[in-house]
């Protein structure tokens, strides 16, 4: 039996996001296992990234498309910089915790690293934390950077 042959890193593109995908890329080289790497847009609305794209004649989804490759550029460039082999990337919208969840389950992950606290204090108070929701939720093993 092989053990965590498939290792999933959430990142939002925070730095604790960023040590999580440096020590997952480290697990996964160490184990020869392959990476998955998840960001999840939280749909959250916000006028002046919506007056930006009107600026820049840019759509909502173009905006959110460049920023969500650009987390996960940053992500894949620590992990592999690690010796991680990284099979993919994914990006979705909605609830970060449960999109995560979702992913992990229907890709049989073995592991999932996360980092400890993400973008903002105020929106983990208001909307929960992620990795304390991976903690209690998922059906893997669960890895928490701070």
């Amino acid at each position: 039996m092989a053990f965590m042959k498939n290792i999933w890193i959430a990142t939002d593109g925070s730095p604790g996001a960023g040590r999580a995908a440096v020590l997952g890329g480290e697990i996964a080289a160490g184990l020869g296992a392959a990476v998955h790497i998840v960001t999840v847009w939280a749909r959250v609305e916000d006028s002046d990234l919506r007056q930006f794209g009107l600026s820049e004649n840019a759509s909502y989804g173009d905006i959110v498309e460049a920023n969500c490759t650009a987390i996960l550029k940053k992500a894949r460039d620590g992990a592999e910089k690690s010796g991680a082999n990284v099979a993919g990337v994914h990006h979705a919208a909605g609830d970060p915790a449960m999109v995560v969840l979702d992913m992990i389950k229907a890709n049989k992950a073995d592991a999932i690293v996360v980092g400890k606290r993400g973008r903002g204090r105020m929106q983990g108070l208001l909307l929960g934390s992620v990795s304390q929701k991976m903690v209690s939720l998922a059906p893997c093993t669960v890895i928490v950077v701070p």
